[in-house]
């Protein structure tokens, strides 16, 4: 008997950040805290992958499990800069 290859994928980040620069001044706008996904899958699907006669058919015999987290989001802004974006939005005419 033949059992299924398993295929499993890791993928993680410690941080990701976006900083807005002007001038001197930087301003770390979004900060991402550790981002994490796990994939795990079984019989891969037809057309990469011919199941085995013994499994063809089962609707049990494929399985594809995925999780993601992310440990937190901050983001932060200037309340000058909020106005003007506010200020801006509103002050555009509807199309």
């Amino acid at each position: 008997m033949h059992d299924p290859d398993i295929y499993g994928l890791k993928f993680s980040i410690a941080q990701v950040a976006v900083e807005r620069r002007a001038g001197d001044d930087i301003l770390r706008v979004l900060t991402i805290g550790a981002v994490g996904i796990e994939v795990l899958t079984t019989q891969w699907p037809a057309p990469w992958l011919v199941a085995s006669p013994f499994m063809r058919g089962d609707p049990n015999a494929p399985l594809l499990v995925m999780r993601a987290s992310i440990t937190g989001i901050d983001a932060t802004e200037r309340m000058e800069y909020l106005r003007h974006l506010v200020a801006c939005i509103g002050s555009t005419p509807n199309q």
